[in-house]
């Protein structure tokens, strides 16, 4: 998915994965798994074709404008190893941003939670409480 972020002005290429397994071991280190691997390749990929004369002039016209799309995988759930070396594994692939699943469900939450309290503020009934799932 090509998105434009409201916030920043820009356009953000999002690619949405199943639920898969995030890391491996290899010689007692986890690794990231073969597929965000070819998740973070095609992800590239995607960019070089939007970054051809081509396409970038095809979407000028359609009013689309961009610079550097900025690379994100949607892809599995948090894994279950520790937290420093999860972020050590995100940190080395710098040029795309990976988020799971649970990362998704926990930024809506906190988003929720932000402007339920906002209108609380204002109104007490603005929006619903939280259910207990």
């Amino acid at each position: 998915m090509f998105l434009r972020n409201a916030v920043s002005n820009d356009w953000e290429l999002f690619e949405l994965k199943r639920l898969k397994r995030l890391t491996r071991t290899y010689r007692d280190i986890p690794v990231l798994a073969a597929e965000v691997r070819d998740a973070i390749d095609q992800a590239k990929h995607y960019r070089k074709i939007l970054m051809s004369d081509a396409v970038k002039s095809t979407l000028a016209k359609e009013g689309i404008e961009y610079f550097e799309p900025s690379l994100r995988i949607v892809i599995g759930r948090t894994p279950s190893i520790p937290h420093a070396e999860w972020r050590w594994l995100l940190a080395n692939n710098r040029q795309v941003t990976i988020f799971t699943y649970d990362d998704l469900l926990k930024h809506t939450q906190q988003r929720y939670d932000y402007v339920r309290e906002a209108f609380q503020d204002d109104s007490k009934d603005a929006l619903p409480k939280k259910t207990s799932s």
